[in-house]
């Protein structure tokens, strides 16, 4: 289940694109998002990460056609979500940038009522 917790919003990506100071590394292998009815899915939707300062990483994932019965948009973060209701433990958003794995709890997702879904992660690199 830990592994479970941790790979839940962990993206798979491959590097496509350099830039200095800013890095952006485009995500082939899409995301894990959670959909509007709770349930864990893995999504081909496009995801980037973005190195915007030395410090401070900025991850999103978008996808369309996830699961929303509710009629309504919506929301996630890192203790607001289906596996933090079950475990009582926040859940992180975590980037592989090709270099190690980036962790974060600074995060939130949208799951619209059409079940278009927008997934962004802060990470800032310990100074």
């Amino acid at each position: 289940m830990k592994s479970a917790l941790f790979s839940v919003l962990l993206a798979m990506m491959s590097v496509s694109a350099f830039a200095d100071p800013a890095m952006v590394i485009r995500f082939d292998g899409g995301c894990a998002l959670i959909d509007g009815d709770g349930a864990i899915v893995s999504s081909p939707g496009f995801a980037v990460l973005t190195k915007s300062t030395p410090e401070v990483w900025f991850g999103q994932c978008r996808a369309k056609g996830l699961d929303n019965s509710t009629g309504k948009a919506v929301h996630y973060d890192a203790y607001n979500n289906p596996v933090t209701a079950i475990t009582g433990t926040p859940v992180p958003c975590a980037f592989d940038d090709g270099t190690g794995i980036r962790i974060s709890f600074d995060w939130h997702e949208t799951v619209s009522a059409a079940g278009n879904a927008t997934f962004t992660c802060l990470i800032k690199d310990d100074v």
